[in-house]
């Protein structure tokens, strides 16, 4: 989970890795953080840590997201909205790997750094990405459930999305590893929920 610790990396290394020198900076930078949701309790406790380090670097620093996760075109009219006002840098948690590519391009054009945080793109644009190693912490989740039922039985996979980084790679990890050290164990699914708790 990304906490105040994490975020605080991801300001000041990740404005450091895009060359912006914070106390060279003529007064505050301005750096939106666009993420995948905005009401969810994950997604507070980000904006949270985000706004503890905006306040101690001396960042303004936006914090948004669709009000549920899977609504990709309000992510993609915040990250637009978010590129017409030039920021310093730009934060970004993709809803989806490739389809805020011409956005990021767009950025790239403009020069402004594009930072990654919990779930990447597929592009080589961003120039840094804190997030968890999601395939790594699925196979992990794979090893522990095989132990809870005895290595044998039937296990339902439940996934955010098939379209975001950290969807896919957890799914992946997660199939990789009961296929290849679990194979008494069926699995059910995937299905997606979306970010949606009633699926």
């Amino acid at each position: 989970m990304l906490n105040r610790a994490l975020f605080k990396w991801l300001l000041l290394f990740g404005l450091a890795f895009a060359g912006i020198a914070l106390a060279a900076a003529e007064g505050p930078l301005y750096v939106p953080l666009v993420a995948k949701g905005s009401r969810q309790e994950f997604w507070q406790a980000v904006m949270k840590g985000a706004q503890e380090a905006a306040k101690e670097y001396n960042v303004v620093v936006t914090f948004e997201g669709p009000e549920s996760e899977p609504f990709l075109d309000t992510q993609v009219d915040l990250v637009r909205a978010a590129l017409d006002k030039h920021p310093a840098a730009l934060g970004i948690a993709a809803l989806d790997s490739t389809a805020l590519i011409p956005l990021l391009e767009k950025a790239q054009a403009a020069k402004i750094p594009v930072i990654g945080f919990d779930s990447g793109v597929d592009s080589p644009i961003p120039v840094t990405t804190a997030a968890t190693d999601n395939a790594a912490a699925a196979a992990l989740a794979a090893d522990k459930m095989s132990a809870l039922i005895g290595g044998a039985g039937k296990v339902g996979l439940i996934v955010r999305d098939e379209t975001s980084r950290a969807g896919t790679d957890r799914r992946d990890g997660f199939l990789k590893a009961m296929r290849k050290w679990h194979p008494r164990i069926q699995v059910i699914g995937p299905r997606y929920g979306e970010g949606d708790l009633q699926k």
